[in-house]
Protein backbone atom coordinates (compact mmCIF):
# COMPACT_ATOMS: atom_id res chain seq x y z
CA UNK A 1 0.00 0.00 0.00
CA UNK A 2 1.01 3.54 -0.50
CA UNK A 3 1.99 5.80 1.67
CA UNK A 4 0.49 9.33 1.63
CA UNK A 5 2.57 12.31 2.73
CA UNK A 6 1.55 15.59 1.84
CA UNK A 7 3.65 18.39 1.09
CA UNK A 8 2.86 22.32 1.44
CA UNK A 9 3.74 24.09 -1.51
CA UNK A 10 5.00 28.07 -0.78
CA UNK A 11 2.31 30.11 -1.99
CA UNK A 12 -0.97 29.83 -3.21
CA UNK A 13 -0.09 29.74 -6.48
CA UNK A 14 2.28 27.47 -6.71
CA UNK A 15 -0.39 25.05 -4.98
CA UNK A 16 -2.97 25.70 -7.33
CA UNK A 17 -0.56 24.53 -10.60
CA UNK A 18 0.25 21.65 -8.84
CA UNK A 19 -3.01 20.31 -8.26
CA UNK A 20 -4.36 21.19 -11.38
CA UNK A 21 -1.76 19.34 -12.75
CA UNK A 22 -3.53 15.91 -11.01
CA UNK A 23 -6.17 17.22 -12.35
CA UNK A 24 -5.41 17.21 -16.24
CA UNK A 25 -3.32 13.76 -15.67
CA UNK A 26 -6.58 12.35 -14.21
CA UNK A 27 -8.50 13.41 -17.36
CA UNK A 28 -5.88 12.12 -19.40
CA UNK A 29 -5.91 8.34 -17.52
CA UNK A 30 -9.75 8.61 -17.91
CA UNK A 31 -10.03 9.61 -21.60
CA UNK A 32 -11.14 6.56 -23.55
CA UNK A 33 -10.34 3.93 -20.93
CA UNK A 34 -10.95 0.32 -21.46
CA UNK A 35 -13.05 -1.51 -19.45
CA UNK A 36 -11.45 -4.44 -17.47
CA UNK A 37 -12.69 -7.79 -18.30
CA UNK A 38 -15.19 -9.95 -16.31
CA UNK A 39 -16.65 -8.54 -13.81
CA UNK A 40 -16.56 -4.46 -13.73
CA UNK A 41 -18.37 -3.45 -10.99
CA UNK A 42 -15.11 -2.46 -8.94
CA UNK A 43 -13.47 -0.85 -11.63
CA UNK A 44 -16.73 1.26 -12.49
CA UNK A 45 -17.75 2.35 -9.17
CA UNK A 46 -14.23 3.42 -9.19
CA UNK A 47 -13.60 5.46 -12.33
CA UNK A 48 -17.32 7.21 -11.38
CA UNK A 49 -16.23 8.09 -7.87
CA UNK A 50 -12.98 9.69 -9.32
CA UNK A 51 -14.91 11.29 -11.86
CA UNK A 52 -17.27 13.06 -9.57
CA UNK A 53 -13.76 14.16 -7.38
CA UNK A 54 -12.20 15.53 -10.22
CA UNK A 55 -15.46 18.08 -10.65
CA UNK A 56 -15.65 18.90 -6.58
CA UNK A 57 -11.31 19.59 -7.24
CA UNK A 58 -12.26 21.91 -10.28
CA UNK A 59 -14.70 23.64 -7.79
CA UNK A 60 -11.71 23.92 -5.36
CA UNK A 61 -9.32 25.29 -7.55
CA UNK A 62 -12.01 28.29 -8.65
CA UNK A 63 -13.08 29.90 -4.97
CA UNK A 64 -9.68 28.75 -3.38
CA UNK A 65 -8.14 31.61 -6.01
CA UNK A 66 -10.83 33.99 -4.52
CA UNK A 67 -9.74 33.31 -1.08
CA UNK A 68 -13.74 31.86 -0.48
CA UNK A 69 -12.44 29.29 1.56
CA UNK A 70 -15.78 28.46 3.86
CA UNK A 71 -17.76 27.41 -0.17
CA UNK A 72 -14.07 25.58 -0.94
CA UNK A 73 -14.94 23.82 2.13
CA UNK A 74 -17.97 22.25 0.99
CA UNK A 75 -16.50 20.64 -1.97
CA UNK A 76 -13.47 19.74 0.25
CA UNK A 77 -16.04 17.79 2.49
CA UNK A 78 -17.93 16.31 -0.68
CA UNK A 79 -14.07 15.20 -1.92
CA UNK A 80 -13.54 13.66 1.93
CA UNK A 81 -16.94 11.73 1.33
CA UNK A 82 -16.59 10.29 -1.65
CA UNK A 83 -12.66 8.97 -1.08
CA UNK A 84 -14.00 7.17 2.48
CA UNK A 85 -16.86 5.77 0.61
CA UNK A 86 -14.97 4.32 -2.04
CA UNK A 87 -12.26 3.08 -0.07
CA UNK A 88 -14.82 1.35 2.42
CA UNK A 89 -16.15 -0.16 -0.63
CA UNK A 90 -13.30 -2.02 -1.88
CA UNK A 91 -11.40 -2.71 1.40
CA UNK A 92 -13.05 -6.53 1.05
CA UNK A 93 -12.29 -8.76 -1.02
CA UNK A 94 -15.03 -10.72 -0.94
CA UNK A 95 -17.33 -7.42 -2.06
CA UNK A 96 -19.12 -7.51 1.17
CA UNK A 97 -18.87 -4.09 1.71
CA UNK A 98 -19.50 -2.89 -1.78
CA UNK A 99 -23.08 -5.07 -1.77
CA UNK A 100 -23.86 -3.75 1.48
CA UNK A 101 -23.47 0.28 0.12
CA UNK A 102 -24.76 -0.82 -3.21
CA UNK A 103 -28.08 -2.30 -1.38
CA UNK A 104 -28.15 0.68 1.33
CA UNK A 105 -27.87 3.14 -1.99
CA UNK A 106 -30.75 1.58 -3.46
CA UNK A 107 -32.94 1.82 -0.50
CA UNK A 108 -32.63 5.38 -0.17
CA UNK A 109 -33.39 6.06 -4.09
CA UNK A 110 -36.13 3.82 -3.44
CA UNK A 111 -37.28 6.32 -1.00
CA UNK A 112 -36.42 9.53 -3.28
CA UNK A 113 -38.30 8.34 -6.17
CA UNK A 114 -41.36 7.41 -4.40
CA UNK A 115 -41.13 11.18 -2.39
CA UNK A 116 -40.80 12.74 -6.21
CA UNK A 117 -44.09 10.74 -7.09
CA UNK A 118 -45.83 12.01 -4.63
CA UNK A 119 -44.80 15.28 -5.06
CA UNK A 120 -46.20 14.92 -8.68
CA UNK A 121 -49.27 13.71 -8.02
CA UNK A 122 -50.02 17.01 -5.11
CA UNK A 123 -49.27 19.37 -7.91
CA UNK A 124 -51.44 17.68 -10.32
CA UNK A 125 -54.33 18.58 -9.34
CA UNK A 126 -53.85 21.81 -9.33
CA UNK A 127 -51.37 22.16 -12.72
CA UNK A 128 -52.66 23.11 -16.29
CA UNK A 129 -53.54 20.61 -18.35
CA UNK A 130 -50.27 21.06 -20.73
CA UNK A 131 -48.41 20.46 -17.08
CA UNK A 132 -50.87 17.35 -16.21
CA UNK A 133 -49.42 15.68 -19.60
CA UNK A 134 -46.19 16.36 -18.19
CA UNK A 135 -46.21 15.02 -14.85
CA UNK A 136 -48.04 11.89 -15.92
CA UNK A 137 -45.85 11.22 -18.12
CA UNK A 138 -42.55 11.85 -15.47
CA UNK A 139 -44.70 9.52 -13.18
CA UNK A 140 -44.50 6.66 -15.44
CA UNK A 141 -40.57 7.09 -15.76
CA UNK A 142 -40.61 7.43 -12.02
CA UNK A 143 -42.87 4.42 -11.79
CA UNK A 144 -40.05 2.09 -14.16
CA UNK A 145 -37.50 4.18 -11.35
CA UNK A 146 -39.02 2.55 -8.48
CA UNK A 147 -39.71 -1.41 -10.42
CA UNK A 148 -36.19 -1.98 -11.28
CA UNK A 149 -34.79 -0.52 -8.03
CA UNK A 150 -36.70 -2.75 -6.19
CA UNK A 151 -35.41 -5.74 -8.22
CA UNK A 152 -31.72 -4.89 -7.65
CA UNK A 153 -32.25 -4.29 -4.01
CA UNK A 154 -33.57 -7.72 -3.47
CA UNK A 155 -30.27 -9.12 -6.12
CA UNK A 156 -28.20 -6.76 -3.87
CA UNK A 157 -29.36 -9.10 -0.58
CA UNK A 158 -29.13 -12.05 -1.97
CA UNK A 159 -26.04 -11.30 -3.05
CA UNK A 160 -24.83 -10.19 0.48
CA UNK A 161 -26.36 -12.80 2.26
CA UNK A 162 -24.66 -15.88 0.30
CA UNK A 163 -21.10 -14.04 1.28
CA UNK A 164 -19.57 -12.71 4.86
CA UNK A 165 -21.94 -10.39 6.18
CA UNK A 166 -21.25 -10.61 9.71
CA UNK A 167 -20.58 -6.61 10.09
CA UNK A 168 -24.53 -6.35 8.85
CA UNK A 169 -26.57 -8.74 11.09
CA UNK A 170 -28.64 -7.96 13.46
CA UNK A 171 -29.24 -8.86 17.67
CA UNK A 172 -31.30 -11.56 15.90
CA UNK A 173 -28.28 -12.83 14.00
CA UNK A 174 -29.69 -12.34 10.59
CA UNK A 175 -29.14 -9.54 8.13
CA UNK A 176 -30.45 -6.06 8.81
CA UNK A 177 -33.43 -4.51 6.87
CA UNK A 178 -31.99 -2.33 4.34
CA UNK A 179 -32.73 0.85 6.01
CA UNK A 180 -30.96 -0.29 9.54
CA UNK A 181 -27.69 -0.80 7.14
CA UNK A 182 -28.38 2.53 5.30
CA UNK A 183 -28.54 4.09 9.08
CA UNK A 184 -25.11 2.17 9.71
CA UNK A 185 -23.10 3.08 6.57
CA UNK A 186 -22.69 6.81 7.76
CA UNK A 187 -19.06 8.15 6.78
CA UNK A 188 -17.76 8.01 10.34
CA UNK A 189 -18.79 4.82 10.76
CA UNK A 190 -17.02 4.22 7.54
CA UNK A 191 -13.74 5.82 8.79
CA UNK A 192 -14.06 3.95 12.42
CA UNK A 193 -14.13 0.58 10.12
CA UNK A 194 -10.77 1.37 8.16
CA UNK A 195 -9.11 3.17 11.32
CA UNK A 196 -5.62 3.64 9.73
CA UNK A 197 -5.43 4.01 6.03
CA UNK A 198 -1.88 4.52 4.04
CA UNK A 199 -0.95 6.38 7.32
CA UNK A 200 -3.84 8.03 8.30
CA UNK A 201 -5.99 8.51 11.32
CA UNK A 202 -9.24 8.39 9.35
CA UNK A 203 -11.30 9.51 12.52
CA UNK A 204 -9.06 12.51 13.39
CA UNK A 205 -9.29 13.19 9.69
CA UNK A 206 -13.32 12.87 9.84
CA UNK A 207 -13.42 15.85 13.02
CA UNK A 208 -11.01 17.76 10.99
CA UNK A 209 -12.50 17.61 7.66
CA UNK A 210 -16.04 16.15 7.71
CA UNK A 211 -17.65 16.92 10.80
CA UNK A 212 -15.99 20.71 11.50
CA UNK A 213 -17.19 21.34 7.95
CA UNK A 214 -21.17 19.93 9.05
CA UNK A 215 -21.45 23.36 10.77
CA UNK A 216 -20.92 25.40 7.73
CA UNK A 217 -22.69 23.39 5.04
CA UNK A 218 -25.91 23.21 7.90
CA UNK A 219 -25.46 26.91 8.98
CA UNK A 220 -25.04 26.13 12.56
CA UNK A 221 -25.90 29.58 14.32
CA UNK A 222 -22.71 28.77 15.94
CA UNK A 223 -20.66 29.32 13.36
CA UNK A 224 -22.39 32.07 11.87
CA UNK A 225 -22.08 34.18 14.88
CA UNK A 226 -17.99 33.47 14.61
CA UNK A 227 -17.98 35.11 10.83
CA UNK A 228 -18.86 38.48 12.72
CA UNK A 229 -15.90 40.51 13.81
CA UNK A 230 -16.00 43.43 15.31
CA UNK A 231 -13.27 45.96 13.81
CA UNK A 232 -11.30 48.76 16.01
CA UNK A 233 -12.93 51.71 14.39
CA UNK A 234 -16.27 50.32 15.54
CA UNK A 235 -16.92 48.47 11.78
CA UNK A 236 -17.92 45.27 11.44
CA UNK A 237 -15.96 42.50 9.39
CA UNK A 238 -18.11 39.68 7.97
CA UNK A 239 -15.77 36.67 7.57
CA UNK A 240 -13.82 33.66 9.28
CA UNK A 241 -10.65 35.09 9.16
CA UNK A 242 -8.31 37.70 8.33
CA UNK A 243 -6.42 37.64 5.05
CA UNK A 244 -3.44 36.44 5.67
CA UNK A 245 -4.99 33.84 7.33
CA UNK A 246 -7.08 33.16 4.38
CA UNK A 247 -4.20 32.27 2.41
CA UNK A 248 -2.74 29.55 4.41
CA UNK A 249 -5.92 28.18 4.64
CA UNK A 250 -6.32 28.15 0.62
CA UNK A 251 -2.83 26.81 0.21
CA UNK A 252 -4.28 23.83 2.93
CA UNK A 253 -7.63 23.60 1.17
CA UNK A 254 -5.76 22.60 -2.16
CA UNK A 255 -2.74 20.49 -0.58
CA UNK A 256 -5.84 18.27 1.42
CA UNK A 257 -8.08 18.12 -1.61
CA UNK A 258 -4.99 16.95 -3.67
CA UNK A 259 -4.18 14.35 -1.17
CA UNK A 260 -7.46 12.92 -1.09
CA UNK A 261 -7.90 12.78 -5.01
CA UNK A 262 -4.35 11.57 -5.58
CA UNK A 263 -5.79 8.28 -3.02
CA UNK A 264 -8.92 7.87 -5.40
CA UNK A 265 -6.89 7.76 -8.46
CA UNK A 266 -4.72 4.96 -7.17
CA UNK A 267 -7.53 3.60 -5.95
CA UNK A 268 -9.08 3.50 -9.88
CA UNK A 269 -5.53 2.39 -11.36
CA UNK A 270 -5.62 -0.69 -8.98
CA UNK A 271 -9.15 -1.10 -9.98
CA UNK A 272 -7.83 -1.16 -13.70
CA UNK A 273 -5.77 -4.10 -13.31
CA UNK A 274 -2.55 -2.38 -12.65
CA UNK A 275 0.32 -4.63 -11.01
CA UNK A 276 2.66 -3.04 -8.77
CA UNK A 277 5.31 -2.45 -11.36
CA UNK A 278 2.76 -1.09 -14.11
CA UNK A 279 1.20 1.46 -10.78
CA UNK A 280 5.21 2.18 -10.17
CA UNK A 281 5.53 2.60 -13.86
CA UNK A 282 2.54 4.87 -14.40
CA UNK A 283 3.66 7.45 -11.51
CA UNK A 284 7.28 7.40 -13.30
CA UNK A 285 5.29 8.79 -16.77
CA UNK A 286 3.73 10.96 -14.37
CA UNK A 287 6.23 12.88 -12.98
CA UNK A 288 8.20 12.70 -16.26
CA UNK A 289 5.34 14.68 -17.60
CA UNK A 290 6.29 17.20 -14.56
CA UNK A 291 3.47 16.06 -12.55
CA UNK A 292 4.02 16.72 -8.97
CA UNK A 293 1.86 13.66 -8.30
CA UNK A 294 5.07 11.38 -7.06
CA UNK A 295 5.51 14.06 -4.19
CA UNK A 296 1.73 13.46 -2.50
CA UNK A 297 2.53 9.02 -2.97
CA UNK A 298 5.20 7.33 -1.68
CA UNK A 299 5.12 3.91 -3.07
Amino acid sequence: MPIYTRTMPENLKESVAHFESLIVDIEKEMDGASVPKGDSTRWQIASTSLYLATEHARAICILVQRHNNEAAGLHLRALFEVYIRLVYMLSKADNSRLLAVLYADAISYERYTKDAKKVNLDAYEFAPSEVQDHLTQLNATVEVHIKDTKQQEKEYRKQLKSIDHAEFLNDKNKLKSGDSISQQLSIRYMCKCLQNVNGQNLLDEYASIYSNLSMYVHTSTVYLAKMVHKQPNGSIRIGTVSHEENEEASIRNIATAHHYLAGLMLQCLREKGLSQTELDDRLKALEDGKSKYDEFLTI
